[in-house]
């Protein structure tokens, strides 16, 4: 199996997050039409999906040349942009908000023990996570969980869609690792600690967990 990476298609204001994986190979050429037709077919299928697969015409060459390497199968996932987990032992309220102008994107209530599949957001801007729990507490301000311009992240799903700078690759690598942790506040000020789990999928996707190691 060869990862080739993981793309973002949207369909209105509905986000998916693609990832692609070529299954097996023929031969490292491709030997008659049939198969340059069928490397042709995956393509035109992936563009017209995506509705805008490449950034740059180097990208578009190098895909190109990588699909007619006469793969024998392809196996193509849709991942919704982000999926929040709640693993506390009640109801809390979530919203997803624009890290940089506090914008709220997406809220919504998750039952404990319950997860809830995001697609009205992309991941292609960054993203920070307020939590609340009615009639106890509340974070004060937003926890960042997720950066678009990371080069790691760029670099672990291959993200065809990364930021472009005459035709070369460019990232912004200037925020901290994104935190594992945050803080609710009740209206004494004390304070209860989340952990959060942020796994990166492979697509691009992100699966949010929340959980209290010690709840008394």
């Amino acid at each position: 199996t060869s990862h080739i990476g993981g793309i973002e298609a949207s369909h209105g204001n509905v986000f998916y997050r693609i990832e692609i994986e070529r299954k097996g190979y023929s031969g490292t050429e491709s030997t008659d039409n049939a198969s340059e037709e069928t490397h042709g077919q995956v393509l035109n299928l992936l563009q017209n999906f995506t509705g805008r697969l490449f950034r740059g015409r180097n990208q578009q060459q190098e895909m190109e040349e990588a699909l007619r390497k006469a793969p024998i199968d392809y196996l193509i996932t849709i991942h919704p942009p982000i999926v929040i987990e709640n693993f506390l032992p009640m109801m809390a309220c979530f919203e997803l908000v624009h890290a940089e102008t506090a914008t709220v994107l997406w809220s919504g209530e998750i039952a404990a023990i319950d997860k809830c599949a995001i697609h009205t957001v992309s991941m292609k801007i960054p993203l920070a996570i307020t939590i609340s729990i009615p009639n106890y507490c509340k974070t004060r301000e937003p926890m960042k969980i997720h950066n678009p311009y990371d080069s790691k992240e760029q670099a672990a799903m291959g993200d065809f869609n990364s930021v472009s700078t005459n035709g070369n690759e460019s990232y912004v690598d200037d925020w901290d690792a994104v935190s594992d942790a945050i803080y609710l506040y009740d209206v004494l000020s004390q304070k209860l600690r989340l952990n959060i789990e942020n796994e990166l999928g492979r697509g691009g996707q992100r699966n949010i967990s929340v959980f209290c190691p010690y709840w008394i």
